[in-house]
């Protein structure tokens, strides 16, 4: 599970924060845009396989202010 903020949105560009829930304070950070791309911009020092960055780039709509994602 994640959790997630909106830090920014610029020219189609909404920035997240996202904290994986086994380290709150190991947060990463992704992009999506308005054109439906997306990327990560910082890792998560906790996520090597880019598994909570995965859920976080998919899970997460463009335009959210903020919420969680949950799997199982």
């Amino acid at each position: 599970m994640i959790t997630f903020e909106l830090l920014e949105y610029k020219n189609g560009r909404y920035v997240y924060l996202f904290s994986p829930d086994i380290d709150p304070n190991a947060k990463g950070k992704v992009a999506i845009y308005d054109d439906g791309n997306r990327e990560v911009l910082e890792q998560s020092s906790v996520d090597v396989k880019q598994y909570y960055a995965g859920h976080a780039l998919w899970g997460i709509s463009a335009g959210e202010k903020a919420g969680t994602v949950a799997w199982c």
